[in-house]
């Protein structure tokens, strides 16, 4: 016998009788998972008519009441409500606001948004993304479809935000809107109370509200792995419909992720959820969530490893689960695509700003130093070692275990003395701890003279602002030390009550540098004052690179804008830089090869001009 129950989105299977080691085994080859805690099979409620007709052969044992619950998720898989008669549609009422939009497809885009209960804003970086959220949010609260709100954002969004809402609307009342920087200055985490009509924060400090919203309610004085939200968000909401902002959205790409699991818990409550994002995803299978959020209908009521078998092949030869990349059907991918931007999304490039070109400067090639390439070939030995051990345990194989180490080895390359702080340094060859330890960033890396000369041109001869990233704490001390005055830090340092504070103060300032962290500076802030931006050290990860493109080409932007990128010949960072360009589809075919030739070896590591072999 197969017994079922329904549990949130999930389905609970109990085998039972004669056969039941044939019943694990089919409940096994449907890819449900085993609680070992509760010895129950769990399974993705889309997989409900699939385990009827895999199992139909086993009686089947289900309450009322469970029957009644899965009869209604599919009924209500389609959430999107349209308004469409012309009598009832929602104008935009530029009255509401401080200012009329900027440009006409906002308008367009508005009143889209304004007429649906979901929908995601793919505007390009600088697009006026806060002013869409501002309009919808006024809009709304006339029309009486909501009243209270709770937006989610990037840790200098909630500071950005609040400043946007209150240069867009009109009696803006800062009082009636809590900012939560941190969870940890709340004296109280039990927020949802008639004090706020606005919720700004963060995307974990929302969970970790909800962590204690569980204590509290269950009388629990530990943490522990809850299935159901106790957020009070049906009583704050009152007899209003409730709404979701989520800025920058990309930050729920895994829906195994803390914060995607407690996103998923309380979606019931929002009628209205609105999205936005520059870059929603930088993988296909990462788009889940979004879709999710903004309709069960667009993931077929699947959970996401059920989803992506309707694209791909599940399992490989590390994990049961595994994605198949290299068998994706991107015609069925093609038509989702085409059904998301008709109903529920519109995306919009910088193209429409009709801004003054960006223009990406001829990569700035250099040779090491002899310490730094010393340094770095000796590294480099050290880490082929290591994929060679790792492989003897893991059987992954040497190119799976390679690109694993992609970031670690551009240590080497970005610089050198982070290596000293690094878990293996003291299992490394003494002669290579030695040459490390001695190596002299100012007089050994020739990155510092072209910042230099780039320096000189953009700020000195052009008296330009610029934005110079990198992307290591010990590089950020290097920089300071070496450019000594004339300029602001944004770093992880910062506090984030105080970050957005550093940027107005750097543009009102007469410096013409402003450091910022790569992982801090991708979102959520406007810096048109900077003309220029130097890649002094990237990350691997396309959507921040891509995202702190945009800070100084977006609306606002007189000038032209350009980039700098700096790469070390016959090293990875050539690899890193034609990862971001194509946006990391260049890995992707590099670690499907399962055999690489000796060459193909030295490319990787040396990455020079023949790394268009390895693609």
């Amino acid at each position: 016998m197969i017994k079922l129950a329904y549990e949130y989105e999930q389905l609970l299977i109990q085998a039972s009788g004669n056969n039941f080691m044939e019943q694990v085994e089919s409940i096994k080859g449907m890819g449900a998972r085993y609680d070992s805690k509760r010895k129950i099979w769990t399974i993705g409620i889309g997989k409900y008519n699939k385990i009827l007709e895999e199992l139909n052969q086993y009686k089947f044992d289900i309450s009322v009441y469970d029957q009644q619950e899965i009869d209604k998720y599919f009924n209500n898989l389609l959430e999107l409500d349209i308004v469409n008669k012309r009598s009832n549609m929602r104008k935009f009422n530029s009255n509401l606001l401080l200012m009329p939009p900027l440009k006409e497809f906002q308008l367009t885009d508005i009143t889209i948004a304004l007429n649906r209960n979901r929908y995601l804003f793919s505007h390009a970086t600088g697009l006026g993304k806060s002013y869409c959220l501002a309009a919808l949010l006024v809009h709304l609260r006339h029309y009486n479809e909501i009243n209270k709100a709770i937006i989610l954002t990037s840790s200098i969004g909630i500071l950005n935000l609040a400043n946007e809402l209150k240069k867009f609307i009109p009696n803006y009342d800062e009082s009636k809107t809590l900012i939560i920087r941190s969870v940890t200055e709340l004296k109280d985490r039990l927020i949802f109370k008639d004090d706020y009509d606005i919720i700004i924060c963060q995307y974990d400090t929302f969970r970790s509200i909800g962590d204690a919203y569980d204590k509290n309610v269950n009388n629990r004085k530990k943490k522990v792995k809850y299935r159901k939200s106790s957020l009070p968000l049906g009583e704050w909401f009152g007899n209003f419909n409730g709404a979701l902002f989520l800025d920058e959205c990309h930050l729920l790409g895994s829906p195994d992720s803390l914060r995607s699991k407690f996103i998923n818990m309380n979606l019931q409550y929002f009628k209205y959820r609105f999205l936005f994002s520059a870059t929603p995803c930088d993988k296909e299978e990462k788009m889940y969530m979004i879709l999710k959020i903004l309709d069960k209908k667009l993931v077929n009521g699947e959970d996401y490893l059920g989803w992506c078998e309707q694209f791909c092949v599940i399992g490989n030869r590390w994990s049961r689960f595994g994605i198949n990349k290299e068998t994706w059907n991107y015609q069925k991918w093609a038509e989702l695509q085409e059904e998301l931007y008709k109903q529920y999304a519109v995306k919009r490039e910088k193209s429409l700003l009709q801004l003054k070109p960006a223009y990406d400067v001829p990569i700035i090639s250099l040779n090491m130093t002899k310490e730094h390439r010393e340094i770095y070939e000796a590294f480099t030995y050290e880490v082929i070692n290591d994929i060679k051990n790792r492989n003897s345990i893991n059987g992954a194989g040497l190119v799976a275990n390679l690109s694993n180490m992609f970031s670690y080895l551009q240590l080497a390359v970005d610089n050198p003395l982070c290596l000293l702080t690094t878990p293996g340094f003291s299992k490394f060859d003494p002669k290579l701890q030695q040459k490390i330890q001695n190596f002299n960033f100012e007089k050994q890396f020739r990155k510092l003279d072209a910042l230099d000369a780039i320096i000189e041109e953009e700020c000195v001869e052009k008296d330009n602002k610029i934005i110079i990233s990198y992307h290591h704490p010990k590089t950020l001390e290097c920089l300071k030390d070496h450019l000594k005055k004339g300029f602001h830090v944004l770093s992880a340092d910062v506090p984030m009550a105080d970050r957005f504070q550093v940027i107005e103060n750097f543009k009102k300032s007469n410096e013409k540098i402003i450091l910022v962290s790569i992982n801090i500076g991708n979102t959520s802030f406007t810096l048109v004052e900077c003309k220029a931006t130097v890649f002094f050290e990237r990350t691997w990860t396309y959507i921040i690179y891509e995202q702190l493109r945009g800070r100084n080409y977006r609306i606002g932007q007189e000038d032209e804008v350009r980039y700098y990128n700096m790469v070390f010949n016959n090293s990875i960072d050539n690899l890193q830089l034609k990862a971001l360009e194509t946006k990391g589809k260049v890995l992707d075919n590099l670690i499907k090869k399962n055999v690489l030739s000796q060459d193909e070896w030295k490319y990787i590591f040396n990455a020079d001009q023949h790394i268009d072999k390895l693609i």
